[in-house]
Formats: C-alpha cells, structure tokens, sequence
C-alpha cells in the first residue's frame, strides 16, 4: 500500500528566510508533510496549485493574496497567510500549529 505524500507550498520572493521557514515547517510537522518553496515574481506557483494540499503565502507577497486566495479557491486548496510575527525560523513550531489548524477544517 502506498502512502500519498503530503505537500505544502510556501509562495515568496525566495530569499534565504523563506528556506529556514521551509527546513522549520519540514522538520516541525508531525503529519509526513514536504514544504516547498517557490519565489514568485508572477503566477508560476498556479501551475502547482494542482499538486499540493495547502498554500502558505509569506508577508512578502501579501500584496498577491487575494490573487492567490481566489485560484486556491477555485482549486479548493487551502491557505493561510502567514502572519509577518510568525515568519522567523525559530517559529516553526507555532506557525505550524497554525498550518495545522487550517488542515483540520479542511
């Protein structure tokens, strides 16, 4: 039997924060989940909408949320927009309770 891997998306400007926020998220869920991280300066991470189960967009691209919010949507994936106090890398544990939160409404 085979065991469906779990996927997040993490949408950024791709800096250094956003891999230490990526490794955290990797290393503090308890639930088998791969983060990814994908800097955007456009649309690129739509294309991935289809292979993930949440979408974690980063202070840095708030500006795009509600973009991003309404293709989630229509793809009924979840997000959340990380809030700017828990984008550190020692919060990894707490930002995903978080995560966790919006899965279980899922």
């Amino acid at each position: 039997m085979s065991v469906k891997t779990k996927k997040g998306l993490l949408v950024c400007v791709g800096g250094m924060s956003t891999t230490m926020i990526r490794d955290g998220l990797n290393k503090a869920n308890d639930e088998g989940y791969t983060f990814k991280a994908m800097g955007t300066n456009g649309t690129e991470w739509i294309t991935e909408l289809d292979n993930v189960d949440i979408i974690l967009i980063s202070p840095q691209v708030r500006f795009l949320s509600s973009l991003i919010i309404a293709e989630a949507d229509k793809k009924n994936v979840p997000y959340l927009n990380i809030p700017p106090q828990m984008y550190l890398p020692y919060k990894a544990s707490e930002l995903w309770a978080l995560v966790k939160e919006v899965l279980d409404k899922k």
